[in-house]
């Protein structure tokens, strides 16, 4: 694996955890440290032996460049290291978790949402003819659908083409 630079404390608790740990955990968790060990060197700041607000101003001002994923598997790292370097672990302090969810809140994002097959259902029934060979051209999961037989109903907020031997009248 390789070294990076890293205070010997740290490069000792990584190297202590390898065979315990896949090798991909450890690599990145290092890569994580580094970064951090980065900023602490900055801001003149000890990595090792973290207080919470130290760590809770290296979330504030990482927030602006980092999404709150990145953030959180960097503390994930922090925590590591204390934790198996057999230090009280700085991350589960309120001022941690305040600061990570402000980070979290600042760059919230709506997920993706798929698109319905509503759309596609109506655009292949109105590409069948209305014979016995357009009903057999239909996809299996549309058999029972025709254009006289597909009943539109309104449940909740979302128009559903519901199959006419499954319709309640």
């Amino acid at each position: 694996m390789p070294r990076t630079h890293l205070i010997p404390r740290i490069e000792a608790v990584l190297r202590r955890c390898e065979g315990v740990f896949a090798d991909m955990t450890l690599k990145g968790y290092r890569l994580d440290l580094v970064t951090f060990y980065a900023w602490c060197t900055q801001n003149c700041a000890t990595a090792y032996s973290a207080y919470s607000d130290m760590i809770a101003s290296f979330i504030t001002q990482e927030t602006a460049r980092l999404s709150p994923s990145t953030l959180k598997r960097r503390l994930a790292a922090i925590r590591f290291v204390h934790i198996y370097g057999d230090q009280a672990a700085p991350t589960k302090s309120s001022a941690v978790r305040l600061a990570m969810r402000r980070a979290t809140m600042l760059k919230a994002r709506l997920p993706k949402q798929a698109a319905g097959l509503y759309d596609v259902l109506l655009k292949i029934l109105e590409a069948c003819p209305p014979t016995l060979e357009g009903f057999r051209g239909l996809p299996s999961d549309t058999r029972g659908l025709s254009r006289c037989s597909a009943h539109l109903s309104w449940i909740g907020h979302t128009d559903t083409v519901i199959r006419a031997g499954r319709a309640s009248s």
